[in-house]
């Protein structure tokens, strides 16, 4: 996959280094940024004290818009700086329509990228997730706080369960793969047979790759009743991976937050960062 556009979502309080951080991925691969600084929008009031709150609503609403057009100025400050190629503006938009607008936005890039300040928003990230990974079709890269991205890591880690999910996201990053040094697929409880895994799991995976002259090796590793999210953490500090490549919620999304999931566990807390695709 060439990656010739970035989208980025980013807050009116999104720090500078994580603009810096992502027009950097720019830098890298020569891509064109696109920045949507997200206003999450208040409805008006209703009812019977509408009039005496009215007032109050539209001063918040008119401060949160000026603090947006701050953003869009100092962010194309930073920008210009650094020399990429770039556009930023501003969406002040209901909470409900915040998954539209990122899905649409993404159509017309490679890779969506969310930073921590969006991803510690608790207003704007389940939208932002339902536009960026459900409906986009694209892969988003999740960057773990005063996280260090590259998108020419020397060392990856595949977090490989058979799925279509997980399948989608090593497509998106068969290119990153192929500049790697070494790339490592791990699988967590394999079951080893025809109809899941293979009867060598992982090694039709492994074949795929190296026709693309992708350096890899497959670790399989039993869970013994340890979580998965801990275990795929772990086994990426013991690899010295720079980049985690997986799919993202193999699992209806209602059983992941009812009782936890992969996904979600590695969403909240990331160590390094991760590529994910649905």
């Amino acid at each position: 996959m060439a990656i010739r556009t970035i989208l980025s979502l980013c807050t009116a309080n999104t720090p500078d280094s994580e603009i810096k951080m992502v027009a950097g991925l720019c830098e890298e691969t020569g891509a064109h940024l696109s920045l949507i600084v997200i206003g999450v929008s208040s409805y008006p009031p209703i009812g019977e004290y509408a009039d005496t709150t009215f007032l109050v609503w539209a001063k918040e609403r008119d401060s949160e818009v000026e603090a947006l057009a701050r953003r869009v100025a100092s962010a194309r400050d930073i920008l210009s700086a650094q020399g990429v190629s770039f556009n930023v503006e501003s969406k002040y938009l209901l909470e409900a329509n915040i998954d539209d607008e990122v899905a649409l936005r993404a159509f017309f890039c490679d890779l969506v990228v969310l930073s921590n300040s969006i991803m510690i928003n608790r207003v704007a990230l389940q939208p932002v997730i339902e536009g960026a990974v459900f409906r986009s079709t694209r892969p988003v890269l999740i960057v773990p706080k005063d996280g260090h991205p590259t998108l020419k890591p020397d060392s990856i880690m595949i977090a490989w369960n058979t799925g279509e999910e997980a399948a989608r996201a090593i497509y998106s990053a068969i290119g990153l793969m192929k500049n790697a040094a070494n790339v490592t697929v791990l699988m967590v409880d394999p079951v080893a047979n025809a109809d899941e895994s293979g009867e060598e799991p992982g090694a039709d995976l492994a074949t795929y790759l190296v026709r693309h002259d992708v350096n890899v090796s497959v670790d399989v590793v039993h869970s013994e009743g340890r979580d998965q999210g801990a275990l795929i953490k772990q086994h990426a500090a013991a690899v010295k991976a720079q980049l985690i490549v997986m799919g993202a919620y193999g699992h209806s999304r209602l059983r992941e937050r009812i009782f936890g999931g992969v996904t979600e566990a590695i969403m909240k807390d990331p160590t390094v960062p991760v590529l994910m695709a649905h």
